[in-house]
């Protein structure tokens, strides 16, 4: 069983990454820093894009209600 598994691995691996590579769309288009195909300063950009996003390092409003709920067990 483990044979046939590593050929199937083998023969699939090859054709799905080819498939990924063509079904990706560019960054610009999705705008999405991950998406760029070099990977150039992806984590860079990652970053930008998380820095600027409104509230982004706010707590969720039920945050309160979390830490109560934990402080009674």
């Amino acid at each position: 069983m483990q044979e046939i598994v590593g050929e199937l691995c083998e023969w699939l691996t090859p054709r799905s990454v080819s498939l990924v590579e063509a079904c990706s769309a560019p960054e610009d288009l999705i705008g999405s820093p991950f998406a760029d195909q070099d990977g150039d300063k992806m984590w860079d950009k990652y970053l930008a894009l998380l820095h600027s996003t409104k509230d982004v390092f706010s707590r969720v409003p039920y945050y309160q209600d979390i830490l109560d709920g934990m402080s009674m067990e």
